[in-house]
């Protein structure tokens, strides 16, 4: 998977791959994070607004101001559980 539009948000990488976001893979001392897929904001009408980024909501205004071009590649590996 290749991302070529991101951001980083509170010292944490994000990437955009068909229209979805992404918490990219990072280290942080010496622990670990993987991919993860971000979930969508919905509001009352349950209308799609934003994509929550930990405990925080940005709506779709806030993401575009916030990207810009990255380049980061991520392997995927299929033959192994984890």
């Amino acid at each position: 998977m290749r991302y070529t539009k991101g951001f980083t948000y509170q010292g944490k990488p994000y990437g955009w791959y068909k229209k979805e976001l992404y918490k990219l893979p990072f280290e942080n001392g010496k622990r670990g994070y993987n991919l993860l897929k971000c979930s969508k904001w919905l509001d009352k009408n349950e209308k799609h607004v934003g994509f929550k980024l930990g405990s925080d909501r940005k709506s779709f205004a806030q993401l575009k101001k916030m990207t810009h071009d990255i380049d980061v590649e991520i392997k995927e590996h299929k033959d192994t559980p984890f």
